[in-house]
C-alpha cells in the first residue's frame, strides 16, 4: 500500500500541529508562572 498524497499531507499536518500545541501550552504555563512570580515579588517589597 502507497500512501497518498492527502495521506502525508494529513500525517505531516498532524506532526506539525501536535508539538506546536504541547510548546505553547507549557510556553503559557511559564508565562503564568512569571508573572505569578513577579506579582507575588512586588507585594513583598
Amino acid at each position: 500500500m502507497t500512501p497518498t498524497v492527502d495521506q502525508i499531507f494529513f500525517v505531516t499536518v498532524t506532526f506539525s500541529i501536535i508539538p506546536f500545541q504541547r510548546v505553547k501550552k507549557a510556553y503559557t504555563t511559564s508565562i503564568l508562572n512569571i508573572h505569578k512570580q513577579v506579582s507575588s515579588n512586588s507585594y513583598t517589597t
